[in-house]
């Protein structure tokens, strides 16, 4: 049996051959650890694909190689999704419903679209080259980070968000 069937009878509640098994983590740079493919050294089932990057932000990466080294303001990832959510943390304790007073105001708020033309094809890319291994594919549309509350936090300000 491979991961790809063990997840589908599992998530149809099915008996596997065994559970399968997934972890979900950011890479960390260990000495020794750079060459080992860690899903394949752990037998993991479960594959995550990420959205292609946009090709059209080199002043965005210009303004962020010219910060200093100790400057720390998230992963590339993170920050581009704050630009297209409209959060700017560096502008004060605001996010972009922050004013938002009746339910209208949160309906005409456009979220970015997470399947842009541009995103899409190399998804498709990435299932398709896990599938033909037999494994499962996982993957999420980029976020503000966290959960609710942190999504929330961020769209209203922290401020409006607890009061």
């Amino acid at each position: 049996m491979n991961s790809r069937e063990r997840v589908r009878l599992a998530l149809t509640c099915r008996q596997p051959d065994r559970a399968p098994a997934a972890l979900g983590f950011f890479r960390q740079s260990l000495p020794g650890t750079d060459s080992v493919d860690l899903e394949e050294y752990f037998g993991l089932d479960v594959r995550f694909v990420a959205f292609d990057k946009p090709s059209d932000q080199a002043d965005f990466l210009e303004y962020l190689r010219g910060l200093p080294q100790d400057v720390y303001l998230g992963d590339l990832d993170q920050l581009r999704t704050y630009e297209r959510w409209g959060y700017h943390p560096e502008r004060g304790p605001h996010g972009p419903l922050t004013e938002a007073q009746r339910p209208q105001d949160l309906a005409d708020f456009a979220p970015p679209n997470a399947i842009e033309e541009h995103h899409v094809p190399g998804l498709k890319r990435q299932v398709d080259a896990w599938h033909r291994r037999g494994l499962a594919v996982a993957g999420g549309p980029p976020h503000l980070g966290g959960e609710l509350f942190e999504t929330a936090a961020r769209l209203r300000g922290y401020e409006t968000f607890l009061v």
